[in-house]
């Protein structure tokens, strides 16, 4: 199974924590979390960032990786301020 954790605006915005998945490609994971869970904004996700197995996934790939058992998805935005 693959675990995924959202951080920050995700979380506090949808109330979910963690969700846990079977594993594979994670634009097929996306979406069945999607249909799963439509009261998510797909656009809240163009902006975050994404971890697996703590390392950075480019925005430009990150949908295209295959997730395999024991991975652990992370997606967070990093906030700012001052």
């Amino acid at each position: 199974m693959v675990k995924i954790t959202f951080l920050n605006l995700l979380r506090s915005k949808y109330g979910i924590e963690t969700l846990i998945v079977e594993p594979g490609k994670m634009s097929v994971l996306f979406n069945n979390i999607l249909l799963s869970h439509p009261e998510m904004d797909p656009n809240d996700f163009q902006e975050s960032v994404m971890f697996v197995n703590q390392k950075r996934i480019p925005h430009a790939t990150r949908f295209d990786i295959t997730l395999h058992d024991g991975d652990e998805v992370v997606f967070t935005h990093f906030l700012g301020g001052g």
